[in-house]
């Protein structure tokens, strides 16, 4: 299982990351202290970080050098969008940097990428050819070049059934919940047809800070 601390000063923040990691297979661990990520980097082994940069204790750029020597792959997630900054974090070694508040599609990408990546380090890069090892750091083609490929456990009717579902509503931004009580579906099986249909940009997301507690995301269906 692949191991994923989540380090940033918003809990809230935090927990929906958490929450859509670990409805996709990932055990996550949350801090929103820069001491305290420091310590659990020193004792504790993670396959992915994810960080903020403005955190108490230490920023972001601090836990970096922590993190730099183990080459365990980071994303930076910050609302800190200044040119510098973005720079100053890719130098650090970082591998992606999003900038709250960030589209769901693109947090996707940025995993998409990174599971390319531990992929090709399984492989060994020394069988690999440079066409092959520039695809697995760069990216993927552009989503919508291609269709994107049924994850293993989805169904083609009911993908068709949640897309019919939103359709009759295309300018209604809906909760996972929302969708699962027109289905009959869990949230949890929903969320990874989201996921899907986002891959292949059928619908778009937007994450609600406004509901008095945990952020929530919303989809509509459409691309534009």
């Amino acid at each position: 299982m692949i191991k994923v601390l989540i380090v940033d000063d918003e809990k809230a923040i935090c927990d929906l990351i958490d929450l859509n990691l670990s409805a996709s297979g990932y055990h996550c661990q949350t801090v929103q202290n820069g001491l305290d990520a420091i310590d659990l980097i020193e004792n504790e082994n993670f396959d992915l970080v994810l960080l903020d940069i403005m955190l108490p204790g230490a920023d972001g750029f601090d836990v970096m050098d922590y993190i730099r020597p183990l080459q365990v792959p980071v994303i930076f997630i910050t609302a800190k969008h200044e040119v510098r900054d973005r720079v100053k974090g890719l130098k650090l070694g970082a591998d992606d940097y999003l900038v709250k508040p960030f589209e769901y599609a693109r947090f996707q990408q940025a995993l998409r990428h990174f599971a390319d990546y531990r992929e090709l380090m399984k492989d060994g890069c020394g069988l690999l050819g440079q066409k092959e090892i520039d695809l697995a750091l760069r990216g993927r083609s552009p989503a919508g070049s291609e269709a994107a490929p049924m994850e293993k456990g989805l169904q083609a009717h009911t993908l068709d059934t949640i897309r019919q579902c939103m359709k009759a509503d295309r300018e209604h931004f809906f909760t996972s919940e929302e969708i699962a009580e027109q289905v009959h579906l869990s949230r949890v099986t929903v969320r990874r047809y989201m996921n899907h249909m986002l891959e292949a940009r059928e619908i778009v997301s937007q994450v609600n800070y406004q509901t008095g507690g945990r952020p929530s995301i919303r989809y509509r269906y459409g691309n534009g």
